[in-house]
């Protein structure tokens, strides 16, 4: 059981993909916010994001969350078990098209750190931090003169350790990870942008129900 719960913890141990760049006009810099409501077989949770765009080409994004878990047991008792994390990425994108442009391509590479603290009946029961690299790919379909959709790819490999609070032992999990969704975006004036996505994401650990559903909404505020 013990392993199982180790397993449980790192199979949830995600980044959160928030590049605003992609929302904005090339050569825009600009600020963006955003509230994401997550649910999985494993847990639930909410997301609160903040970032900042450079020029429409370079994001830095920063993170926090607050998950309940679902479905863990020991002896068939249920546990009652949260998680904390806080965590920071970072995206340059190497091709920019013309916000909105039907059949734009965005393309970036993006790189990340997350730590995570989690509580089993309000104990510290362990800690983890991980570290993920990848790349991401988006394309735009024009809907109207005001709205556009961006479905949007992508690929990455992470690394992450956990630590539990009753031993020195120390568990790795390293391997690919992938998301995919799709975003409405609504021009506003200024170049300001409302944003609603829907996104999946999935990792390597060859486990049932590892999959995990994410609904955000997000304002992004352009500078001229």
């Amino acid at each position: 059981m013990k392993k199982l719960l180790i397993l449980t913890l790192l199979l949830c141990f995600t980044f959160t993909l928030n590049a605003q760049s992609r929302y904005l006009e090339v050569g825009k810099s600009g600020i963006g916010i955003g509230l994401c409501v997550q649910e999985s077989y494993w847990e639930d949770g909410f997301t609160g994001t903040i970032g900042y765009s450079f020029n429409g080409i370079f994001d830095v994004n920063i993170w926090g969350g607050i998950y309940t878990y679902d479905h863990l047991k020991v002896n068939g008792d249920d546990i009652d078990q949260k998680e904390t994390a806080l965590g920071g990425m970072v995206t340059w994108w190497l091709l920019r098209t013309k916000t909105g442009q039907d059949r734009g391509v965005d393309i970036g590479l993006f790189g990340g750190y997350e730590y995570e603290e989690y509580k089993i009946d309000d104990e510290k029961s362990a800690t983890s931090d991980g570290l993920e690299t990848g790349a991401i790919f988006a394309i735009n379909f024009d809907v109207n003169e005001k709205c556009y959709l961006q479905p949007f790819y992508s690929l990455g490999y992470s690394y992450s350790k956990m630590k539990k609070e009753s031993s020195d032992d120390i568990d790795t999990h390293k391997g690919a990870t992938s998301r995919y969704g799709v975003s409405l975006i609504r021009k506003l004036c200024n170049g300001s942008r409302i944003v609603v996505t829907f996104e999946t994401d999935t990792d390597a650990i060859q486990k049932t129900n590892d999959a995990a559903y994410e609904f955000c909404i997000s304002y992004m505020i352009g500078f001229l």
